[in-house]
């Protein structure tokens, strides 16, 4: 045996071993030993040597094995053996014929194969030769009978024969959807036919349009649209050369699919010249129809003053007739009288014109005429009932004409049967327009509101008192003192105070000396409290109250929306008033607190309101309240106080401000410039006062005062307490310029002291008076617990700034501390 080309590395180990002990290896087995033969150990030549000679062993033995057993079947092998010779040789025979039998078929000079394809490609090529031949037969076929057609279109177009015509095109069409040619040849000569047919359809579509145009004919009256419109149908259309009948145009339009374009522009017609006049003049016009002659019948449409007939007093009544007219002289339906049907045709006419026409009809109806008929006033609700039952009747007769198919809402019906919601919405929309335009109205006119006389009658007026306010020579001086005047022009304006000041005209005792204004400020007088009101809104709460009066009479689901209504009302008047009157307001303090005064009578009447309408709508579960809009009311009225109170406040700040500070009020010109200054702030306070003292009720006017002069006197007491060092001059000083102010407490009638409104009066008065004081005068008020709304820094910066340093002050300021 030769060596085998292996190197003694590429052995495993594992197969050495199993052929060097003759195991018996498992097929699995040997296969995972056979993979591992690449990572196999090192093996040394001998154990090579053996293993190769154990395998040519096993060779033997295996060839062994099989001698023995054809030995052991040998009459069996003897027989297979010559069986599979002879099958051997006969398989070895039928390949030979294949062979051959291929030669023969597929030689490709004289094989059957290739003579076969050929007379195949020949027999092909031929038939599609007769194809395409009996396709131009067939196309030059199709082609004639176009010609023919066509010529027989130009004829009956000649000789007025519309339906023949329309029916040739017609024809033509179907034609050359079935054109017998395939492929590009097909699409070139459909083209070209389809050009012709075009031109065709046109030519008819112009000739169909030009007689439809003089069979029914559209006219205003003297070319003018109030004068009112006419139209004409002509059932039959005569020419010189020929006669024709409108209901073969109208077939003819079908024939060549132009029936919907006709009955558009018909539609179109219809509206313009009839539908929208009549509309436009609210349905008043007078319907005529007038037969001159047998072909021709008129449909007129005229104003009542130009006619001496009586107009219809149904709307509904004049639009049936038109359409009347519509469905026997144009569509060529059953006369009025008659109780045949109608044909097919119209059928299908009136449907086609129903379906586009009939839903903008309703919809113009609705918003032009029945939307304007909704009463606004409850005993106009009868009269409409009348007008709704004509809408009514008016779509199931157009239903019954066909022109209103069964699948079709009712939108007439069902829009007039829904009345409370469209009053309740119109009412609302009106509410809120007339409450709009007394809300912008920019003149403001006030009214005297006395509580006592309203308590004894409800519904009585109040005193009526027009004030211009907004237009008040005072109001605008008061406007300039306060906000756009510098302190050179205020303390010009206060040197006049025996004359004019910007118009004024003020009386600077007047404030405090009428002794019956005090009395009536005090409430000792017997009038009644008053104070003023604008105008708009007195005229807000009666709208509202007309609104809920009217609601009283309906149905509970309409009133309630009613009473919403006026809630949209109040929210617009606190939504609208502080924008659009934003510059009075901010600019006019009698305004501003006149506008308070509104917020808070509205919020009041509206509390009113409510116990009197409570229990309005128990019977659908809902309530009648007004309590979040009059809290709303309370808080736009007064932050609009406070906001007029905040304007006062800077602008007597801004006179503090020139002042800057007390310091120095020795020097003769401090002294004059710090007098002048409070001059300024008392004059000021006395023109708000004056303009407030009629606007306001007392407590309100008596809180607004106070919270100014609380101001004045803080800013006062800050002023002082600022000082760090106060010599006994300054002092007397700034106690003739404290005692100024002590003309604040004539703001106020003697029964209403200034003490009981104004928080700072006393401790303002004991700063004043410390100013004079002993440090002893000072430690007995301090112990006798007059200075109880001093802090104890504030007291103590107070004694520090007025005396010198020295062992009694050490002591006081000590037992200020201590204490």
């Amino acid at each position: 045996m030769p060596p085998l080309p292996i190197t003694v590395a590429g052995l495993p180990t594992a197969l050495i071993s199993s052929l060097l002990n003759d195991e018996i290896i498992q097929d699995q087995k040997i296969k995972e030993e056979y993979n591992g033969l690449l990572s196999s150990s090192v093996a040394d030549r001998i154990t090579i040597i053996s293993c190769v000679q154990k395998i040519d062993y096993r060779i033997r033995d295996t060839q062994t094995k099989i001698l023995q057993k054809i030995i052991t079947n040998h009459e069996m092998f003897a027989k297979l053996y010559a069986n599979s010779i002879q099958l051997r040789n006969k398989i070895n025979v039928l390949f030979k014929d294949v062979e051959e039998v291929s030669r023969e078929v597929n030689d490709p000079e004289s094989g059957i194969k290739p003579k076969l394809l050929a007379a195949l490609h020949e027999n092909h090529v031929v038939l599609q030769d007769v194809q395409n031949v009996k396709a131009i037969a067939e196309t030059l076929e199709h082609i004639s009978k176009v010609k023919s057609l066509t010529q027989k279109f130009n004829e009956y177009l000649l000789h007025g024969r519309i339906e023949e015509a329309a029916g040739a095109a017609k024809d033509i069409d179907r034609l050359l959807e079935s054109v017998p040619v395939r492929s590009e040849r097909k699409i070139i000569i459909v083209e070209r036919l389809k050009v012709q047919l075009s031109n065709i359809k046109d030519t008819l579509e112009k000739v169909l349009v030009d007689l439809m145009s003089k069979a029914v004919i559209f006219e205003f009256i003297d070319e003018n649209e109030q004068n009112g419109s006419t139209l004409t149908v002509l059932s039959t259309i005569k020419s010189p050369n020929y006669t024709i009948q409108l209901s073969s145009l109208l077939l003819s339009f079908k024939e060549v699919d132009l029936i919907q374009n006709q009955l558009s522009a018909l539609k179109k017609n219809i509206m313009n010249y009839l539908i929208i006049p009549y509309l436009q003049n609210h349905g008043t016009w007078t319907v005529k129809i007038d037969s001159p002659d047998d072909i021709t019948t008129k449909l007129t449409y005229i104003p009542a003053a130009a006619s001496n007939d009586i107009p219809s007093s149904d709307f509904f009544k004049s639009l049936t007739i038109l359409f009347h007219f519509l469905y026997t002289h144009i569509f060529g339906g059953a006369l009025l009288s008659s109780s045949s049907s109608a044909s097919p045709l119209t059928v299908e006419y009136v449907s086609i014109f129903g379906t586009m026409f009939f839903p903008p009809l309703q919809q113009l109806i609705i918003t032009e005429y029945l939307f304007h008929k909704i009463p606004v006033e409850i005993s106009e609700l009868e009269s409409f009932a009348l007008l709704a039952e004509s809408a009514k009747e008016f779509e199931e007769e157009m239903r019954k004409l066909g022109f209103l198919p069964e699948s079709d809402e009712l939108t007439l019906t069902e829009y007039v049967k829904d009345l409370d919601v469209h009053f309740t919405t119109k009412k609302r929309d009106i509410l809120l327009e007339m409450g709009r335009e007394a809300m912008i109205d920019k003149a403001f006119e006030s009214c005297v509101i006395d509580e006592e006389e309203e308590l004894r009658n409800e519904s009585g007026k109040a005193e009526g008192n027009e004030l211009p306010v907004g237009e008040s020579e005072e109001v605008e001086g008061l406007n300039e003192t306060n906000n756009e005047k510098g302190a050179n022009e205020r303390g010009k304006q206060i040197s006049k105070q025996g004359g004019e000041a910007d118009g004024w005209d003020v009386d600077w005792n007047e404030a405090w000396e009428e002794e019956a204004w005090a009395n009536k400020l005090a409430g000792n007088d017997s009038e009644p409290e008053r104070y003023e009101i604008t105008t708009k809104s007195k005229a807000i709460i009666e709208l509202v109250v007309k609104t809920l009066e009217e609601a009283k009479q309906l149905k509970a689901e309409s009133a309630f929306q009613l009473y919403r209504s006026t809630l949209d009302l109040l929210d617009l008047y606190r939504a609208l008033m502080p924008v659009y009157h934003y510059e009075k307001f901010t600019s006019i303090p009698a305004l501003t607190m006149l506008f308070h005064n509104d917020c808070m009578w509205l919020s009041r009447e509206l509390t009113k309101l409510q116990k009197q309408y409570a229990g309005l709508f128990d019977e659908i579960g809902k309530e009648f309240v007004y309590n979040e809009t009059v809290e709303n009311l309370r808080e736009l009225g007064t932050s609009w106080f406070n906001l007029q109170i905040d304007k006062q406040k800077q602008a007597l700040s801004e006179i503090f401000d020139e002042l800057n500070g007390l310091q120095q009020s020795t020097t003769e010109a401090k002294f004059e410039a710090c007098k002048k200054a409070m001059m300024e702030i008392i004059y000021t306070v006395q023109l708000v006062s004056k303009v407030w003292k009629t606007v306001l009720p007392s407590p309100s006017h008596y809180k607004a005062i106070s919270a100014l002069i609380d101001h004045i006197l803080l800013r006062m007491i800050e002023e002082v307490e600022d000082l760090s060092d106060i010599a006994l001059e300054e002092s007397s000083h700034l106690n003739i310029i404290c005692t100024m102010l002590y003309e604040l407490e004539r703001m106020f009638p003697k029964s209403e002291p200034i003490g009981k409104h104004s928080k700072a009066w006393h401790k303002f008065q004991q700063i004043t008076e410390i100013l004079n004081l002993s440090l002893a005068e000072i430690m007995d008020r301090f112990r006798g617990g007059i200075l109880r709304e001093f802090e104890t820094a504030e007291l103590v910066k107070l004694i520090c700034a007025l005396f010198s340093e020295t062992p009694i002050r050490g002591l006081s300021i000590r037992e200020i501390r201590g204490q």
